[in-house]
């Protein structure tokens, strides 16, 4: 009972864990997987720095060689969507501020 009324942020993943949600989603970041990235957004989808780092991901994504142009037409539009929103969740925050010029110039490049 404790552990389902307690902060989320604070609390263990589950109740026999010993890894903390915040833990978590940091090494969702750190693995830096789209799959991964997704699953941390499931989990706190308020969460600017999980956002802004999934839409970087989908940005590398998107302007790999030999992609398929309709997916990779929906990855530069799901990352500019998503760097955007994060930025719009914490504007102050530097590392979500870089991870969306990286995505802008990314993008830019690509359509050059």
């Amino acid at each position: 009972m404790e552990w389902s009324v307690s902060d989320r942020r604070s609390r263990m993943i589950s109740p026999f864990s010993q890894v903390t949600v915040s833990e978590w989603l940091e090494n969702r970041i750190k693995e830096g997987t789209v799959k991964r990235l997704r699953d941390a957004m499931e989990l706190d989808p308020a969460n600017a720095r999980v956002t802004a780092h999934l839409g970087r991901c989908l940005a590398d994504q998107a302007v790999k060689q030999g992609s398929d142009p309709d997916e990779a037409r929906r990855a530069r539009g799901e990352a500019d969507f998503l760097t955007s929103r994060a930025l719009k969740l914490a504007p102050d925050n530097d590392e979500v501020k870089k991870l969306r010029e990286d995505v802008v110039k990314l993008l830019e490049l690509k359509r050059n």
